[in-house]
């Protein structure tokens, strides 16, 4: 059964004023009003709800939104912060101080059969084995010694332009 009211009473219905209600048949033809001048009040109360809920979804939806942009900022600016501090590196800055290590480390690895195969002529399985054994720990020696990992300065720099709030440049 079809209940219908006049706009005095959907407006006290929904908690609208009566001009709103009469402004929304107006605006959106799934308020307009029946053929006797009054709101069908189920459908009605119905699509006002729904149209209301999507709209509250979209301000959400907004605000999740600016939420997400914000913690992105403010990730960059940490991220930032600790390269300046040097307490984070760029991936191109750890290859460059790295990769000299590694190739060095590689080539004192594989030297090692050629630096010691005279020397290895006509020796006891133990002796070469224990001749083996002392250049691979003086390879890794060498690698845990390796000094010249200098990880590039950082891109950022810190400038004042005379405000209290200094800014990053990179």
């Amino acid at each position: 059964m079809l209940n219908y009211v006049n706009a005095k009473a959907l407006a006290q219905m929904v908690g609208l004023t009566e001009r709103r209600i009469n402004q929304k048949a107006k605006e959106n033809s799934v308020f307009a009003r029946s053929s006797n001048g009054n709101f069908e009040s189920i459908s009605w109360i119905e699509n006002y709800y729904r149209e209301k809920l999507i709209s509250d979804e979209n301000i959400l939806s907004l605000d999740r939104e600016k939420a997400l942009h914000e913690k992105a900022k403010r990730e960059t600016a940490e991220l930032k912060l600790a390269l300046m501090q040097g307490k984070a590196y760029n991936e191109e800055d750890i290859e460059l101080a790295i990769a000299p290590m590694i190739l060095a480390f590689k080539n004192r690895i594989l030297a090692i059969a050629s630096t010691v195969a005279e020397k290895l002529v006509g020796l006891a399985a133990k002796d070469i084995e224990t001749m083996l054994d002392k250049e691979h720990k003086q390879a890794l020696r060498e690698l845990s010694d390796y000094d010249q990992i200098k990880i590039g300065s950082s891109e950022y720099e810190v400038v004042s332009d005379g405000s209290e709030d200094p800014k990053i440049s990179s």
